[in-house]
């Protein structure tokens, strides 16, 4: 960690699950190769909670991978988490909780659920869901406190306008309004890119806009284009460069040393890392240029 603490650690995420975790093990070895401090574990992706149970077998073999290596812990916990779906929302609820007791137990800092998405509505109806959601994440917020995990808010995107989901900048606002110290965002910088494109917004100012919210980033490259025309396979959506793309840093056109270095992050932020595994091969390269991204915002900071 430098001086100022803006970084206090860069990590590497497992990006998917794999059957009773045999994938695990591999990775997090890997991690600790590389020299990273940090390793997000995709706990969405493994079969580890039954009906919004805990299975203690699977928690058991959970922690003595972790326990046995020199890392520290974010989690992703389930992507179908919406806490603007009113209809579904105790069970979302319960859902998250389990959750949250999980990364208790595991000791994990950060759990990461993302931002509600909704049908395309009234503006009226909107506003009643953003309600509903500000109240459902101080519950939370209230759930991770007494876990002692922050519950980090991940701005999404959607591909079209039949569908609505908080905009960078707007997603800020509602943290800022709930206000809740346990609750704070992580700032995905690819979903940021697709987002504002599609709707015409500056992708660098909005996540400015974000960054005071962030306590946890998700560190990817893309060309921001949403994924809308058919490709047979995953190489194509690269050759092509739409949708989530999850590459390398590099490998898209993110201008990342004219954005990073500006950004206001929340101190002790973790830079989180969050490649598909299909360029793992390229993470060693990922983590030398995140190290140098971190030490320019770092250098920035101590200059003003």
């Amino acid at each position: 960690m430098t001086e100022t603490g803006i970084i206090k650690g860069i990590g590497v995420s497992t990006m998917g699950g794999s059957p009773d975790m045999e994938a695990l093990p591999a990775f997090l070895d890997r991690a600790v190769e590389l020299g990273v401090d940090y390793v997000e574990l995709s706990l969405c992706d493994e079969d580890i909670v039954a009906g919004a149970r805990i299975l203690p077998d699977k928690l058991a073999r959970l922690k003595s991978l972790i326990d046995a290596r020199p890392l520290r812990y974010s989690v992703h916990g389930p992507i179908a988490i919406n806490f603007m779906d009113w209809m579904h929302l105790d069970l979302h609820k319960r859902v998250c909780r389990t959750f949250l007791q999980l990364c208790g137990e595991i000791g994990a800092e950060v759990m990461v659920v993302h931002s509600g998405i909704v049908k395309a509505t009234t503006h009226a109806e909107h506003a009643r869901l953003y309600d509903v959601q500000r109240d459902a994440l101080a519950e939370m917020g209230d759930a991770a406190a007494a876990a002692g995990v922050r519950l980090c808010v991940e701005n999404v995107f959607v591909y079209g306008q039949d569908e609505h989901t908080a905009a960078p900048a707007e997603l800020a606002g509602e943290l800022a309004a709930l206000g809740h110290d346990w609750v704070r965002g992580t700032l995905d910088f690819g979903h940021a890119r697709i987002q504002t494109q599609l709707l015409g917004q500056d992708y660098g100012e909005s996540c400015r806009s974000f960054a005071p919210q962030a306590n946890h980033l998700h560190v990817h490259d893309c060309f921001g284009a949403p994924r809308n025309l058919w490709t047979p396979v995953e190489s194509e959506n690269l050759a092509y460069g739409l949708g989530d793309l999850h590459a390398p840093l590099g490998w898209g056109d993110m201008l990342w040393e004219d954005v990073f270095p500006t950004l206001a992050l929340q101190p002790g932020t973790i830079l989180m890392l969050e490649i598909q595994r299909r360029y793992w091969s390229e993470l060693l390269g990922c983590v030398t240029r995140a190290r140098k991204l971190r030490d320019m915002l770092e250098a920035r900071s101590l200059a003003a």
